[in-house]
């Protein structure tokens, strides 16, 4: 059977790169300095099409932009869309047979390959005329056609002996411009110059490549890399053929510079990878997509400046990008929902204007976020006294509403857990999922915990409280409490055993919550709460001439934890067995007098990493959630 990149269209290798980006996170020397947060360009971006109907491949040339439907890989499409981005005019260019994506065009003309024939048609009337006619060869296969000026390149053969041939159209001449037979792809034309992936070194069933082109001035084919590895599609900038690889486990934007005849290094990732992405250039400016803090970005370089720059760094993957003089387009899924058939992409385009410019802003980050804990399922539906493990899932919202947060936007989320009085330990970060949950006809991005360890909660004596916190950003959440009665019974309040000295975190726990005359619950309105600070992992106190700042929380019932007091520091003892306590007076508690409220405390100390404890104050304190939240609307 041939491979599989003969029936794609020559697309297995963006079929592999949409999921196997390599890593970019830095550049090395002279490239964007975070710190600055100034760049080579000003970014000016605006969307082509808004509708997620738009390919996830977009090409563009001048004033261009050139696409075709997004219903899984656009391997073969009938119908082209050209839009004019000056006037906002559209051509719809329907072909008589199945074309393979990505087709070539260059001012008025553009080439396809149909059924394995190549035709030229001219815009913006659609004349169709043969550039080289299909042939009933079995097995025979042709890839997809470039054109720039009267110069149109393809491959063709049966597989593996494919060869790359152009036509002159001005003179209708054909010529062979590889000089062996091997599997071949990625094929690109610019100016003078075309360039492809050859395999003619290693073995058809490798993956690794080698970048070769073909000059019509010199009129001769020349290898570019030194070595075979794993190499990306080439792009063209002038006379320079640019590239991504893998080298001695770092992942690099390379190059070859036809003029000088030298080999071109333009930037290295800072991390291991060992799979290469997209590139895309013209004139001085390469583009490529590559990891940012929130998804895959599109970066970009100057080979003229000899400086990086950012390009987009929305939310979501960024993907494909393709250039023309100092307009960049690309795939993007920004608005793309979670589920299997909501990841539909638009296509987002970028005006590139000499800076020094701010960074583009990052579109769809949130600044804050409230966290909720949506549901904690016991394995088969065991009560509290019997569950060992349970899966709870957590839902992101804007703070303060129940309006989801973006469905692209990726955090990291952590699962803490407090037994009893103890304070809390990190036990677990969320895995993103999709398909269990709905709203507005979209999935709800949803973060699980699987599996987690409940069985401490089977002593009725015992009490578990969860909640969750954000990497990203400055978050809320709810507070969880699974125990057959968690309400917190602490009759002894812990004695510090000396003090300590604490580094960034410290443990905080809160040793007494007191209603005003000693009123029941379902009676008191107020309460005064009283906190010590611990090294974390004893009981030794903070000294006493520590001076931090200790905020309680409180949520009531499920709601998000929100600031309700700064303690005051007292002291406690004389001399060197003296310690730090810290109160919290007057706090209202008021709703716990309606039997099916509670509440729930918390301690942060700023600055520090801490570790709180839960105290539960209710009539019954335990998490009733039957309902779960109804966002009011799809995340979008």
């Amino acid at each position: 059977m041939a491979p599989a990149w003969r029936y794609s269209g020559g697309l297995r290798w963006v079929a592999r790169t949409l999921v196997l980006f390599l890593v970019l996170g830095a550049f090395k020397a002279g490239l964007v300095a975070g710190a600055e947060e100034l760049q080579a360009y000003r970014v000016t971006e605006f969307v082509v099409t808004g509708d997620q109907m738009g390919s996830y491949w977009p090409l563009v040339d001048g004033e261009k932009v050139i696409w075709g439907p997004s219903t899984g890989f656009p391997t073969y499409l009938n119908r082209i869309t050209i839009r004019n981005l000056r006037t906002g005019q559209e051509l719809h260019l329907d072909t008589p047979k199945l074309a393979q994506w990505p087709v070539g065009v260059d001012g008025d003309r553009l080439v396809t390959t149909e059924d394995n024939g190549v035709y030229l048609y001219h815009l913006p009337d659609g004349a169709r005329t043969t550039v080289a006619p299909p042939r009933p060869d079995a097995g025979f296969f042709r890839g997809p056609a470039r054109i720039a000026s009267d110069i149109v390149v393809w491959t063709e053969g049966i597989y593996p002996n494919m060869d790359v041939y152009a036509r002159n159209l001005a003179t209708g001449d054909t010529t062979r411009i590889s000089s062996q037979s091997s599997p071949k792809e990625g094929l690109v034309l610019r100016g003078t110059i075309a360039s492809w992936l050859d395999r003619r070194r290693v073995s058809a069933d490798r993956e690794e490549s080698d970048i070769y082109a073909y000059s019509f001035e010199a009129g001769k084919e020349l290898r570019l890399t030194s070595s075979s590895r794993y190499v990306s599609l080439p792009a063209i900038a002038g006379r320079r053929v640019v590239w991504a690889t893998s080298r001695a486990g770092s992942a690099w934007i390379e190059g070859y510079d036809l003029a000088l005849s030298a080999p071109l290094d333009i930037s290295q990732g800072m991390t291991s990878a060992d799979r290469p992405l997209a590139v895309a250039a013209d004139g001085d400016i390469v583009a490529w997509s590559g990891p940012g803090a929130n998804g895959d970005d599109i970066w970009g370089y100057d080979l003229g400046l000899g400086q990086g720059f950012i390009i987009s760094r929305a939310v979501g993957n960024q993907s494909l990008p393709s250039v023309s003089g100092h307009t960049v387009v690309w795939g993007d899924w920004r608005h793309a929902g979670m589920g299997k058939y909501e990841a539909r992409a638009e296509i987002y385009a970028a005006r590139l204007e000499p800076g020094p410019a701010e960074l583009p802003p990052a579109w769809g980050v949130p600044s804050s976020t409230d966290a909720r804990i949506e549901i904690l399922w016991p394995h088969g539906g065991a009560p509290v006294l019997e569950a060992d493990r349970a899966n709870i899932a957590v839902w992101l919202f804007q703070q303060g509403t129940l309006k989801l947060q973006p469905c692209q936007w990726s955090p990291t989320v952590r699962l803490w857990r407090s037994l009893n009085n103890q304070p809390a330990e990190m036990i677990a970060v969320g895995r993103k999922s999709s398909g269990h949950y709905f709203a507005g006809g979209r999935s709800i991005p949803t973060w699980e915990f699987n599996d987690v360890n409940v069985s401490a909660a089977r002593d009725p004596r015992n009490r578990l409280f969860f909640w969750v916190t954000v990497d990203e950003v400055p978050s809320r959440s709810n507070i969880w409490a699974h125990a057959a009665d968690p309400r917190t019974y602490f009759p002894y309040q812990d004695v510090p055993a000396g003090t300590g000295v604490v580094g960034d975190s410290v443990a905080a726990r809160i040793e007494i919550v007191w209603p005003h005359d000693n009123a029941p619950v379902t009676e008191a309105k107020y309460v005064n709460v009283s906190a010590f600070l611990f090294v974390p992992g004893s009981l030794l106190s903070v000294p006493t001439t520590a001076d931090y700042r200790v905020r309680l929380f409180r949520s009531l019932n499920n709601g998000v934890s929100e600031p309700v007091a700064v303690g005051t520091k007292r002291i406690l003892g004389v001399g060197p067995g003296a310690y730090p306590l810290w109160d919290f007076n007057d706090v209202d508690v008021s709703q716990a007098s309606d039997p099916s409220n509670k509440y729930y405390f918390t301690l942060t100390v700023d600055g520090l990493q801490t570790f709180t404890n839960v105290w539960a104050h209710g009539a019954d304190p335990r998490t009733y959630f039957p309902t779960m939240d109804a966002p009011i609307a799809a995340c979008e």
